[in-house]
């Protein structure tokens, strides 16, 4: 509604008019909306009803007055701002609009981190494991809460529109995510779309995936063909500052950190784990130690602190499906000799003598023999 107190120099009835235009839109000089007659010297109202005109977005508007004769005054801006500023900003209705479709979308495999490749972009859009994750940011333009939505269909199944997997609400403008890990069925190809739905349940426009026709597969599951990773090469000791332990080697500190360059035949991510134990007590087959999952043909690092003594130490990679090489033991030496040797003290310098006369082990003229040949020396002279 806006408002205006009207007067005529001729005592007339006088109405109110308005021009309303979006911020960034120049005034025409026509009104949009104007009220009723009113007495001279009342106030006089104008609203503006129409849903069109009162869209969500900013505007300025000016006003004029106009006697029943038709004379009009001047138009008059409102607010004594600039007209590149907003009088007033209109917003929809809350959840009155349908979300964005998700942008940025892709498939990645369970650990949501290696993406799933389409062919022809990929060879193969076969990835060995069973599970897998969706990924993509989801916006709505009344700022609410957005989730993401999957149909996942068999290829020669058609989408009905329904989704078949949802994901957890999110901020508008967020990456919101869905991870399968059960129903996929192993050597089946698929091919899935995607939308997102607002908290009112609000759904945006449905969206293939892959860029492919939906004849072509998006992906293809397997859990029989994958291959174990590789068993690490390249693979050393080091001090937490990086200079390389040789094998037997002793250092100061207490934190060992453990390298290897991982791979994996299926392209799958990789991660280094070690066993570290005390000589004298035997391998268990078990990961003391892992880094984080790197990709296929990295180098990864395991750092293994609060060490104390001699150790020996054995290594093996694993894919993020859990497959793992053999394991390997480090140094090429006996197991019952230590591969490194942590927090040793650093050796003390021989202790100084010189407070003994000068006579000591190793001090030149203070020597054992020095001293005697002077004493001799001394008895002879004594005598003449």
């Amino acid at each position: 509604m806006f408002t205006g107190v009207l007067s005529d120099p001729a005592v007339d009835m006088v109405h109110l008019m308005v021009e309303v235009q979006p911020v960034g839109t120049d005034f025409t000089g026509m009104a949009n909306a104007s009220g009723s007659f009113v007495t001279c010297g009342a106030t006089a109202r104008v609203t503006l009803c129409s849903p069109t005109a009162l869209a969500a977005g900013s505007y300025h508007w000016q006003a004029c007055a106009m006697d029943m004769a038709g004379a009009m005054s001047a138009w008059a801006g409102f607010g004594g701002n600039a007209e590149s500023e907003a009088d007033f900003v209109m917003t929809a209705p809350s959840g009155a609009n349908p979300p964005d479709v998700p942008t940025g979308v892709d498939q990645f495999q369970c650990d949501g981190v290696m993406t799933i490749g389409v062919p022809p972009n990929a060879t193969t859009a076969t990835h060995y494991e069973t599970a897998l994750t969706f990924k993509g940011t989801v916006s709505d333009p009344d700022g609410g809460r957005v989730r993401l939505l999957v149909e996942l269909c068999p290829l020669a199944t058609a989408f009905t529109g329904a989704a078949t997997h949802a994901g957890d609400f999110v901020s508008s403008g967020t990456v919101a995510e869905i991870r399968v890990t059960s129903g996929l069925s192993s050597n089946t190809s698929y091919h899935w779309q995607y939308a997102a739905e607002d908290a009112q349940g609000n759904v945006s426009g449905w969206t293939s995936f892959g860029g492919n026709t939906e004849a072509d597969s998006d992906f293809r599951p397997s859990a029989t063909g994958n291959v174990s990773p590789d068993p690490p090469s390249a693979v050393g000791q080091f001090t937490a500052g990086g200079a390389s332990i040789g094998v037997g080697g002793g250092i100061s500190e207490s934190t060992v950190m453990c390298q290897g360059m991982v791979s994996d035949v299926n392209g799958n991510r990789v991660r280094l784990q070690v066993e570290v134990r005390p000589v004298g007590m035997p391998f268990a087959g078990v990961s003391t130690g892992e880094s984080d999952l790197v990709g296929s043909g990295s180098l990864a690092s395991v750092s293994v602190g609060a060490l104390d003594g001699p150790y020996h130490w054995q290594y093996r990679a694993t894919d993020a499906n859990g497959s793992a090489s053999a394991w390997t033991a480090f140094g090429a030496n006996a197991e019952s000799e230590a591969d490194v040797r942590a927090a040793v003290a650093p050796s003390s310098p021989a202790t100084s003598r010189s407070g003994r006369g000068g006579c000591g082990a190793g001090e030149g003229s203070g020597s054992p023999l020095w001293c005697i040949g002077l004493a001799i020396g001394l008895l002879l002279l004594r005598r003449r």
